[in-house]
């Protein structure tokens, strides 16, 4: 089995159902454990993937809050440098 974000081969277990992918640290489910086509979609009808809805922000705050945490200064870098690019760009084009 693949890990299913960067395609390397899975080989530890965190615990019975869940894979941990060596090189990216993700947790990615034993393939025997998935759903169903149909299961997978009544499951899906099940909830609401609305940014205002508080179970689904506790649902993706662990990924999101670890984004935030180790990119933030980067795109705060980012943000700043195209800013100054643009303002640059902008005066230099009004001569």
């Amino acid at each position: 089995m693949k890990c299913t974000l960067c395609d390397t081969n899975l080989l530890v277990m965190a615990d019975e159902y869940y894979f941990i992918c060596s090189t990216c640290g993700a947790y990615v489910k034993d393939e025997k454990y998935y759903l169903e086509r149909k299961e997978e979609k009544e499951r899906y009808k099940e909830h609401d993937n609305n940014v205002h809805d508080e179970r689904y922000q506790d649902f993706t705050s662990p990924i999101t809050d670890a984004i935030l945490e180790t990119h933030s200064k980067i795109i705060a870098a980012i943000t700043f440098s195209v800013a100054k690019c643009l303002s640059i760009f902008m005066s230099q084009s009004k001569r």
